[in-house]
Order: structure tokens, then C-alpha cells, then sequence
């Protein structure tokens, strides 16, 4: 199985800096769905599976591929887990602990054992199919393998595999998973 994480897209759109903190938590709650800034930029997989999110799906200059519910990024409210100043101090590193802390808590807008399903029913499709997804999903099929399903047991185990310190993939980034 290979997985690519989505291209490129604005994160920082020309708003004022007061609305920066606001759009971002729009996007990690789904209510906002920004464009990709690599259109048609992932091409000839032969079978492609992908995030029904905008920023995956205009990536995408095939024809053929298929959109998956599953492969959407996992969304989390972040207004109710950091403050604005935490993210104007703390940029990325806040918006990963805070989705730590919500896994751990099972606080996401979907439950440990909704994220444990879908990842389920990805893991059990073609492995010779790419996936393309978003950062917080490709982690947490990679630390449910390497945990063999304890993270849901065991959800403090997430911070043994995910650094909030550390950028966790790049865009475009490609992991295997045997």
C-alpha cells in the first residue's frame, strides 16, 4: 500500500491576521474545504484511492480514481483545545498536541473507534492501490500497525509516535506500508 499525503494548499489565505486562527480551525473542522495549490499534480496510479476534501481531490489529473470518505483528514475542534494566543505562539506544534490530547480523551469530532473502523476498512482494501490522504490519517494507520491496534486500547501511545515538536510529514510525502 502507498499513501501520499495531499499536495500543497494555502493555509494562510490573504485575510486579515485576526482571521488567521479562525480559518484554520474552519479547516480542521471541515467547515472550510481550501483549494489545492498543486492542481493535477499526482498522475498515472493505476488504482487511486482519495480524500473526497478539495485539497485532494483537484490534485488529482487522472480521470480514473476513486474518493473514499475514509481518507478524509480526522477533524477536530481546535478553538476548544488551544486559544488563539497558544497558536499565534505555538503555530503547529499547538495544533499537534491539541490533537493529541483529543485522541486521548476521545474529544475529536469523530470517536477512537470510528478513526479505528475507517482505518480498518482502508487497511483491508487493494494493496497495490495508492491512498491520498492527510497528515493526522496516514499517522494514525501507520501507529495502528506498529501498535497492532493497542493505540485504541492504549491511546497515550500516540504520543510515543507522534512528536508535537516535529512536523510529522511533508506534502507529497509517500509511505509504504507492507
Amino acid at each position: 500500500m502507498k499513501f501520499i499525503k495531499i499536495p500543497k494548499y494555502n493555509l494562510y489565505p490573504d485575510t486579515q491576521k485576526e482571521d488567521i486562527f479562525e480559518y484554520i480551525c474552519n479547516i480542521l473542522n471541515q467547515t472550510e474545504d481550501p483549494e489545492t495549490l498543486e492542481k493535477g499534480s499526482i498522475d498515472n496510479e493505476e488504482l487511486l484511492y482519495c480524500s473526497p476534501l478539495k485539497r485532494s481531490t483537484q490534485s488529482i489529473s487522472q480521470e480514473k480514481f476513486i474518493i473514499l470518505n475514509q481518507l478524509r483528514e480526522i477533524p477536530f475542534e481546535l478553538k476548544n483545545l488551544i486559544s488563539e494566543d497558544d497558536y499565534e505562539r505555538e503555530g503547529s506544534i499547538a495544533v499537534r498536541r491539541a490533537f493529541k490530547e483529543a485522541f486521548i480523551s476521545d474529544k475529536l469530532l469523530i470517536s477512537r473507534e470510528q478513526i479505528q473502523k475507517e482505518n480498518e476498512y482502508i487497511l483491508s482494501l487493494e494493496k497495490n492501490a495508492v491512498f491520498l490522504s492527510h497528515t493526522f490519517r496516514i499517522a494514525l494507520i501507520l501507529i495502528q500497525i506498529k501498535t497492532k491496534n493497542q493505540i485504541y486500547k492504549n491511546p497515550k501511545l500516540v504520543n510515543k509516535y507522534i512528536d508535537e515538536n516535529k512536523k510529522i510529514m511533508e506534502f507529497k510525502e509517500i509511505t509504504y506500508i507492507p
